[in-house]
C-alpha cells in the first residue's frame, strides 16, 4: 500500500499538470480574472483566458433576462501591455455582429478567438469598439499575477502654459483619409470652439475632397487637447496650439477609423502617445440608481466620490504606464478625469441640496433665513480637481465645468439674496452684490485666499449672462468690477473680449448663400411667402416612428396651411434613392420629399453648421434660415412657437 505522502505528491503533480493536459503544451491559462475598470459589461463574466502560439481564447458566461438579446461586434480586439492590438477572428457559441437571444434559463456561454497575444502578457484590455454602448474591460489580469503599476508622476509643462501660449492665432489641421469613400464621415469634418464663453456658431467645418483630403483652420486662444469631428463616426483626438500645422493620415475602416498618424510642425510635437491613449472617463454612475439623491447622506456622497476618484486615478496610472506618457501628458490625462468626475458630482450635490431644502417659502420675511446659513460642504468636491491651473482651459470639459457652476446651490442662493429687499439683481448694484456673495460662498467652500483660476474663469463666463436691458455704461461698470478680481492675464483680456461679443445680439436669421442656396433653391422658390420646416429623415424603424408617432398630428394639420409648409429631406448617407422612394410611397405619399446625394448633403451640413447630428432647418417667408429652428419633437412646443411667431407679425 502506497503511503499517504506519495499519494499527496501525485495529486499535487497532477494538479500542476492539469492545465497543460487540457490546453496543450506551452499554453498559459488565466482563470481568476479581474479588471481595473469595465464599462457596459454587466452580466458578462470572463471565466477563462488561454494564451497560445496560435490564438488567444476568451471564454465568457453571460447572465441576462430570458429571451432578451446580446451581441458582440466584429470590431472587438485585445490590447496588450505595449498597446499592440489583436483583432477577434471568430466566435464560438454566437455569431459576431448578430443578435443572440438568451434561452429561458437566462444563461449562456461562448468563446471569442483572437489573434495570439504574447504568452508572457500579464495585463491587457478587451474592447468591443468605440460605440457608447459597447462593452470594454481595462486592465484584465489574473488575481494571482503580480502586476506592479506605479503611481504616475505629474508635472505641468511651464512652456506649454507660458503667457506666450495664450494668444490669438489659427492652427491648421490637414488630413488624408486612406480608403476614403463618398459618404465617409458624411463628407465633412468640423472643430468646435470650447473656450470659455464660446458661442455655438463658432463651430468651423470643411468638406472632405473627393480624393479624401481636407484642410481646416481652427481659431484658437491657447493650446487645446480636443477632437476633430467627422460628420458621422468616431472623433479624432488632436493637440494643437495657435500657429501649429498638424498633418493627419487617417486609415479608414468601413465607416470608422482603424488608425491615425500625426505629424506636427511644433518642436514638441502633438503628444501622439496621449492622443492614442483611448482611456474612458470613470463616473460614479449615480444616474442609473434611481432618485438616490433624496436619501443619500453626506457620508455616502463622499464615499462614492472617493471610490470614483481612486478608480479613475488608478486607471490613469495604468494608461500612463501602458503608453509611456510623459509627466505633462499624465497631468493632462488625470486632470481630464478629475474634471469629469467633479462636474458629475456637483450635479448630484445640486439634486441632493434641492431635495433637502425644498422650495423657498412664500413669505418674504422668511426667505433671508431660508437662503442664509445653508451647509454647502458637498461642494468641496471642487477641490478634487486642479483649481488654480491655467492648463485646465486646454481640456474641453473645463468650459462645461465653468458654465455649470452657476447652477450650484451656493450660486443660486447668492443670486436670491442679491435680489431681496430694495436691491434689484438685474441692475449694476445687484450684479456686484451677487458677484461678491458668490465669491465669498466659494471661498467658504473651497478655502482659498487668493481667487483661483477656476473661480476667475467663472466670473469671466458670467459676462455671457448679463441682462440684455443693461445700458452700455452699466455693462462696462459690471465688467470693470469683475475684471478687478482677476489676476490671470489671459482671463483679463478674455472678459473684455466676451463683453464686446455679447453686447451684440445674435441675428435672428442668416441668409442662404452659395451652394447651399443652390441646393435649397427649389424649396425656397416653391414655398416663398410661407415658413418652411425642413425635417431630416432616415428610413427604417426611426423613420417609421417619426412619421407615425412624432408627426402623426402635425402632418395632416399643416398639409394645406397658409403659413407653414413641411418638407422632408433624405440623404444618400442614410439610404439609397430606391429606399427613399419606397419609404415615401409607404409613409409619406403626397408630401414634398427630396433626396440629396453625398455631396449635396455634405454641403448643407458644412454651410449650415450641422456636422454632428441631424438638425432640422426652418426657413422664414423670405427663405432665410432661422437661428433657432422650430422643434417638432415636442408637438405642444412646436405649435406654441409657431403661434407666437405669427402673432408677432400681426
Amino acid at each position: 500500500m502506497r503511503n499517504s505522502t506519495f499519494i499527496k505528491m501525485q495529486v499535487f503533480f497532477l494538479a500542476c499538470m492539469l492545465p497543460a493536459f487540457l490546453f496543450g503544451k506551452g499554453e498559459v491559462v488565466y482563470t481568476r480574472l479581474q479588471s481595473l475598470y469595465s464599462n457596459n459589461a454587466g452580466g458578462w463574466n470572463i471565466e477563462k483566458v488561454v494564451l497560445s502560439d496560435t490564438a488567444t481564447v476568451v471564454s465568457f458566461s453571460v447572465s441576462f433576462k430570458p429571451y432578451s438579446w446580446i451581441q458582440m461586434a466584429s470590431s472587438t480586439y485585445l490590447s496588450d501591455e505595449k498597446a499592440v492590438e489583436y483583432p477577434v477572428r471568430k466566435a464560438v457559441g454566437l455569431t459576431l455582429d448578430e443578435k443572440f437571444y438568451m434561452p429561458k434559463s437566462g444563461k449562456t456561454e461562448f468563446q471569442l478567438i483572437f489573434a495570439p497575444m504574447p504568452k508572457d502578457t500579464k495585463i491587457f484590455d478587451m474592447i468591443e469598439g468605440d460605440g457608447c454602448d459597447m462593452a470594454c474591460w481595462y486592465g484584465l489580469h489574473d488575481a494571482k499575477s503580480k502586476v506592479k503599476i506605479p503611481v504616475a508622476r505629474e508635472e505641468v509643462d511651464a512652456e506649454e502654459v507660458g503667457e506666450n501660449m495664450f494668444r490669438t492665432g489659427k492652427a491648421v489641421v490637414r488630413g488624408k483619409i486612406e480608403g476614403y469613400k463618398p459618404g465617409w464621415g458624411y463628407g465633412i469634418v468640423a472643430v468646435t470652439d470650447n473656450t470659455i464663453g464660446c458661442r455655438p456658431e463658432n463651430t468651423s467645418s470643411t468638406l472632405i475632397r473627393p480624393d479624401g483630403t481636407f484642410c481646416i483652420e481652427w481659431p484658437l486662444e491657447h493650446p487645446v487637447w480636443d477632437e476633430l469631428k467627422p460628420g458621422y463616426g468616431s472623433d479624432i483626438p488632436v493637440y494643437v496650439r495657435p500657429g501649429d500645422t498638424l498633418d493627419l493620415v487617417i486609415k479608414a475602416k468601413g465607416e470608422g477609423i482603424e488608425s491615425v498618424e500625426y505629424t506636427s510642425s511644433h518642436p514638441k510635437g502633438c503628444y501622439e502617445k496621449l492622443l492614442k491613449c483611448k482611456m474612458p472617463e470613470v463616473y460614479a454612475e449615480w444616474e442609473r440608481k434611481g432618485e438616490i439623491w433624496k436619501t443619500l447622506t453626506d457620508e455616502e456622497f463622499w464615499a462614492m466620490t472617493k471610490e470614483t476618484m481612486e478608480t479613475g486615478n488608478r486607471l490613469c496610472d495604468y494608461f500612463v504606464w501602458k503608453y509611456g506618457l510623459s509627466p505633462w501628458e499624465a497631468h493632462l490625462l488625470k486632470a481630464r478625469q478629475q474634471v469629469a468626475v467633479v462636474i458629475n458630482q456637483t450635479v448630484l450635490a445640486n439634486w441632493m441640496l434641492s431635495s433637502r431644502y425644498g422650495y423657498y417659502p412664500p413669505n418674504e420675511e422668511l426667505r433671508r433665513d431660508f437662503y442664509e446659513g445653508n451647509d454647502y460642504s458637498l461642494y468641496k468636491v471642487l477641490n478634487e480637481m486642479p483649481t488654480d491651473d491655467p492648463s485646465m482651459s486646454f481640456i474641453p470639459y473645463f468650459r462645461a465645468m465653468v458654465s455649470r457652476m452657476k447652477d450650484m446651490q451656493p450660486m443660486t442662493d447668492a443670486w436670491s439674496l442679491a435680489s431681496m429687499g430694495d436691491v434689484d439683481w438685474s441692475d449694476v448694484e445687484g450684479q456686484r452684490l451677487m458677484d461678491s456673495l458668490q465669491v465669498e460662498a466659494l471661498r467658504g467652500v473651497m478655502g482659498f485666499k487668493e481667487i483661483p483660476y477656476l473661480v476667475q474663469a467663472y466670473l469671466v463666463n458670467k459676462v455671457c449672462d448679463l441682462p440684455d436691458f443693461l445700458t452700455p455704461e452699466g455693462r462696462k461698470e459690471i465688467v470693470e468690477y469683475r475684471a478687478a478680481c482677476l489676476t490671470n492675464p489671459y482671463l483679463k483680456r478674455k472678459i473684455w473680449n466676451l463683453a464686446s461679443d455679447y453686447a451684440q445680439p445674435l441675428p435672428a436669421t442668416t441668409k442662404l448663400e452659395g451652394k447651399a442656396l443652390e441646393i435649397l433653391q427649389p424649396i425656397v422658390d416653391k414655398y416663398k411667402g410661407k415658413y418652411v420646416q425642413i425635417e431630416w429623415m432616415k428610413p427604417g424603424k426611426s423613420g417609421f416612428d417619426f412619421v407615425n408617432n412624432r408627426m402623426v398630428n402635425l402632418i395632416p394639420d399643416f398639409r394645406n396651411h397658409k403659413d407653414l409648409q413641411f418638407v422632408f429631406l433624405f440623404s444618400a448617407n442614410t439610404c439609397t434613392k430606391e429606399e427613399f422612394e419606397q419609404f415615401v410611397k409607404a409613409y409619406l405619399p403626397g408630401e414634398p420629399c427630396y433626396w440629396l446625394d453625398f455631396e449635396e448633403s455634405s454641403i448643407l451640413r458644412a454651410q449650415l453648421l450641422l456636422p454632428n447630428y441631424i438638425k432640422d432647418i426652418t426657413l422664414n417667408r423670405e427663405g432665410e434660415v432661422l437661428s433657432t429652428p422650430f422643434y417638432t419633437a415636442d408637438e405642444r412646443q412646436f405649435r406654441r412657437s409657431l403661434r407666437e411667431l405669427l402673432e408677432k407679425e400681426e
